[in-house]
């Protein structure tokens, strides 16, 4: 088995503490960000985990524009919005903010 199987093989994982939000204020939203050049599964099942374990109202999806650390993106900033938006359709706790 090659090492690209074993990665896909194994599902991420994602640790937090235990806190208990008992006088929660408001909505309490994660904020996922990055190129998403594509998105991909792992970017939804570590939004799922984090949304789960942290009792989250919502998550932010935010794409960079322009990223800094490479050169030219292969794929627009507006084609990379649209792919998340379909990729997060289904889940209604999912946002996609196009903020930067």
């Amino acid at each position: 088995m090659n090492n690209y199987a074993k990665c896909i093989e194994k599902k991420p994982t994602v640790k937090v503490e235990k806190q208990e939000l008992k006088h929660k204020k408001g909505r309490q939203i994660g904020i996922m960000g990055g190129t998403f050049n594509p998105v991909h599964i792992a970017h939804l099942i570590a939004a799922e985990q984090v949304l789960t374990k942290l009792r989250l109202d919502e998550v932010w999806f935010i794409p960079d524009n322009i990223p800094p650390h490479k050169n030219a993106p292969l794929v627009s900033a507006k084609d990379r919005a649209t792919m998340l938006k379909l990729a997060t359709n289904d889940n209604p706790r999912f946002r996609v903010k196009l903020l930067e």
